[in-house]
């Protein structure tokens, strides 16, 4: 009699909202390269969700990451550096990522600086989050600056 191992790939279905795991299970008695592969496949519920970026300090929910810096930005005077430009919100295993206007489980928050999420009733997290891993820094009255160099120039 064989024991089972198992090997698991995910593979998201965004249109079923699923999550697909391919299991393959062979005979470890056997070479590698002589075992029976079997391929099963699967289905588990993932969760839809619907992300918005949101503003760690007060939660007002804006369009896009960099509108919400901006208000970061003109509002609160912190800076927050953007993510990488032109890579994509990777794919996660255990959630789907839909549009405002589809049906979804539940609503998150999103970083404007990277790719962490969590939900609305945790906005704390949110601000935890961006304490810890991004360390906003004041942003320096612009006015202030240029009246200084004026006196300096007199």
């Amino acid at each position: 009699m064989c024991s089972i191992n198992k090997k698991q790939t995910p593979c998201v279905k965004k249109k079923e909202a699923a999550i697909c795991m391919r299991i393959f299970v062979f005979n470890p008695d056997r070479p590698v390269d002589q075992a029976t592969i079997q391929e099963e496949t699967l289905e588990v519920e993932a969760e839809r969700v619907c992300l918005s970026h949101g503003c760690y300090v007060c939660g007002s929910v804006l369009s896009t990451a960099s509108a919400t810096r901006n208000h970061i930005a003109r509002i609160h005077g912190m800076y927050l550096p953007p993510r990488e430009v032109g890579t994509r919100r990777p794919q996660e295993n255990d959630c789907v990522f839909v549009p405002h206007d589809e049906n979804r489980d539940s609503d998150h928050y999103a970083c404007p600086s990277c790719w962490f999420h969590c939900p609305y009733e945790e906005l704390d997290i949110l601000n935890d989050h961006t304490l810890d891993e991004h360390d906003p820094q004041p942003i320096q009255d612009q006015d202030n600056e240029r009246k200084k160099k004026k006196r300096c120039q007199l």
